[in-house]
């Protein structure tokens, strides 16, 4: 028979008193992983060593605004806002068996506003930990099949730079003697800067955050509500024919880069912190300018254009206007991007297994713990201490 604790009895907020590294300040590599409350594992990473987190492992991640929740077990750096970071205050409930039970429990949607408090209302079960660990280790199996899915997309979409550099040569030497143009010798190749949301505006719709397009590939859900002046006009919503830029950010890194939507999204807007690019499709195959944009040869590019003003970095159009890159023959862009689209298509396959993965693992987990409480509840047992 399990025991059940109140929230606050159980679970100990050990988030006070730690460095939280804000996250223009995240490098790409470094000696110490920044978890913060991204879809992404790790958000980041930093050197400095006075960030490390200096409480207790094994701890939960868990985002304030996203409501999402991270097993760590190995030193690490807190991201700056909305983290919390929990651990068991009673030696009787393991910290994997605590991951677990946050995962299963469906709290409100209160959009980007804090949701801690919705997770200190609800009650802690806890069993023996002989039956602690039977549980962990079924939902452990059920995770590591969403994370080998998710590791085989990586994989999928890490070839599409090998295969550029085979097809197209490094476009920093251009190897091939591919003519070599600006983006603003072609004719007919538009930019746009995104709308700036108004607190007093008096039409609901959504705007993208930055996450949409700096995390590796575009990611819908990446959105929040926000009121406008007046409707939005239809090239001030997101497309899958504009190129959308990082046009400022505190992060240098993030700065210029960049991702074709996956779909028209006719109600979201893109934010004043992105820049539009619509290609002159005659002259550029969208997936060839992808691919170019994430080269080493035009990331320098963005990182000597970048300026800094009281710690943003922002791209202008007219220096995206100078950026260069060879132009190869449009039919072997073609030719390139179907070979991409095939890449694509077998990386949302592996998307889909992993929401599959991912469902099932939702599923198990409901299972497991919504039994065990319908049969206290049967007992009599179903009684917070």
């Amino acid at each position: 028979m399990k025991v059940w604790h109140s929230f606050q009895d159980a679970v100990e907020d050990v988030t006070g008193g730690n460095t939280k590294v804000p996250l223009r300040e995240y490098n790409s590599t470094g000696a110490i992983p920044i978890v913060d409350q991204g879809k992404t594992f790790i958000g980041g990473y930093t050197d400095d060593e006075k960030a490390f987190y200096s409480g207790k492992l094994p701890c939960v991640i868990f985002g304030d605004h996203t409501k999402i929740l991270k097993f760590i077990d190995f030193p690490f750096a807190l991201g700056a806002d909305g983290v919390k970071v929990l651990a068991p205050r009673i030696e009787s409930l393991s910290p994997r068996f605590l991951y677990h039970y946050l995962r299963s429990q469906h709290l409100p949607d209160a959009g980007y506003s804090r949701h801690f408090k919705f997770l200190k209302d609800i009650n802690i079960p806890v069993p023996p930990l002989e039956e602690q660990r039977r549980i962990v280790g079924l939902l452990d199996r059920a995770a590591e099949i969403r994370r080998r899915a998710d590791a085989a997309r990586a994989k999928a979409r890490a070839i599409i730079p090998a295969l550029f550099l085979d097809t197209f040569g490094d476009p920093a030497t251009n190897p091939k003697g591919w003519p070599v143009v600006t983006l603003g010798d072609l004719d007919g190749m538009e930019l746009r800067n995104g709308i700036s949301p108004s607190k007093a505006g008096k039409v609901s719709g959504n705007v993208l955050t930055l996450s949409a397009i700096t995390r590796g590939a575009f990611e819908p859900s990446a959105r929040k509500d926000a009121m406008f002046a007046g409707r939005l006009a239809a090239e001030q919503t997101v497309s899958k024919s504009l190129f959308l830029i990082c046009r400022g950010n505190g992060n240098r890194a993030l700065v210029g880069q960049g991702a074709f939507p996956l779909m028209d999204m006719p109600g979201v807007a893109f934010p004043d912190t992105m820049i539009a690019l619509r290609l002159p499709e005659h002259e550029v195959a969208p997936p060839y300018l992808a691919a170019v944009w994430s080269s080493d040869h035009v990331r320098a590019q963005i990182d000597a254009a970048a300026k800094t003003t009281n710690g943003t970095f922002k791209i202008s159009q007219s220096g995206i206007l100078r950026f260069s890159f060879p132009l190869p023959p449009r039919p072997l862009q073609i030719s390139f991007g179907e070979r991409v689209s095939r890449l694509e298509t077998l990386a949302r396959h592996l998307d889909a297994a992993a929401a599959k993965a991912e469902a099932m693992a939702a599923g198990l987990s409901a299972e497991v713990f919504d039994a065990g409480q319908r049969k206290d509840a049967a007992d009599g047992s179903l009684t917070p201490c």
